[in-house]
């Protein structure tokens, strides 16, 4: 504490090193939480963090502004939309580069319909989410999915057979995504 406060305050005052922990602005990501919720066996999974589905890459996300009341939110964010949060916390406008979309909202109590992508990337690996469909590429074993997370969110069941020019459109449109951005 001591050798934070001296960084933050040279003259050594905790005063203000208190006073600018109470004006922080924190976010972060949770993991599992135990050596049993590693996603292990599941989807011939034999590792952690080695593909996108969700027992994988759906974790908490948290925020924690000053003076605003917490609050639980169902609708999926991402990664992505920390920078427009965060500029938005201050007034700034989110450049049109950027691909997320702030969650200032939800802080403020209401609840937006975002329309920009859930997409991910990891080792030759790519996943977008278009609604309650996950479509996901894999380049290295040459597979494509596609999950309905609504009936299926465990991701036992394989769609792209099924969804004929439907889940080609999704591929299409995933890969795009991918090429653009």
């Amino acid at each position: 504490f001591q050798q934070v406060d001296m960084h933050v305050s040279p003259g050594g005052q905790e005063a203000d090193l208190l006073q600018a922990l109470q004006n922080l602005v924190a976010a972060g990501v949770a993991g599992q939480q135990h050596p049993f919720a590693l996603g292990l066996g599941e989807h011939d999974n034999l590792r952690h963090t080695v593909n996108l589905y969700e027992e994988l890459i759906r974790v908490p996300l948290m925020i924690v502004i000053p003076g605003v009341k917490p609050r639980t939110v169902d609708t999926p964010v991402t990664l992505m939309d920390l920078g427009p949060t965060f500029l938005d916390l201050f007034s700034i406008k989110t450049p049109a580069s950027f691909l997320g979309e702030s969650l200032l909202p939800f802080a403020r109590g209401k609840n937006p319909v975002l329309t920009r992508p859930i997409a991910a990337e990891r080792s030759g690996t790519r996943t977008v989410v278009f609604g309650k469909y996950k479509v996901i590429l894999d380049k290295s074993k040459g597979r494509q999915e596609i999950y309905d997370l609504t009936a299926d969110p465990d991701e036992a069941s394989n769609l792209a057979d099924e969804m004929g020019p439907d889940g080609q459109h999704m591929f299409a449109m995933m890969r795009t995504f991918f090429d653009t951005h």
